[in-house]
């Protein structure tokens, strides 16, 4: 990826690489980032204080450094449980679900960019109506 996976961020510059899926920095970032561990994912500057970086070079990391700063309010857990797709979203009423669009979809294409997730496969994911505002449902009547 060749800008910021962190949502409505984008920057294409000074990225740094996703850790690995599997090691425990990767977990760390997982907890505050929208991350999957592809392999081809970056975060940008922006999301690191000053102290994540090795004394006088702004652009190498510490090891140890973990995205914490102009972070989204809402991010994506990496799974398709059953229950909303969004960290932090308790909500399992399935009555109230919207699944993801097909990943073949122009629809699928706007979601995944607003939630920060292009790279996920989001088969099976389903997020609750509580993060849409009303005037994106219609209504109508059955015949």
């Amino acid at each position: 990826m060749n800008c910021c996976v962190i949502p409505g961020c984008g920057n294409k510059f000074q990225l740094y690489r996703v850790p690995n899926s599997g090691n425990n920095r990767f977990r760390q970032w997982k907890k505050v980032a929208p991350v999957f561990g592809t392999g081809s994912e970056r975060i940008c500057s922006h999301h690191f204080i000053e102290t994540d970086f090795v004394e006088n070079i702004r652009k190498k990391l510490k090891s140890t450094a973990i995205p914490s700063i102009n972070l989204p309010a809402e991010r994506l857990k990496a799974s398709n449980k059953i229950g909303c797709c969004v960290l932090g979203c308790r909500s399992k009423d399935i009555k109230n679900m919207e699944k993801f669009p097909s990943m073949t979809s122009k629809a699928w294409l706007k979601w995944a960019n607003i939630l920060g997730c292009a790279e996920a496969n989001t088969a099976g994911w389903k997020i609750c109506q509580k993060h849409f505002k009303d005037d994106a449902f219609t209504t109508g009547r059955s015949n």
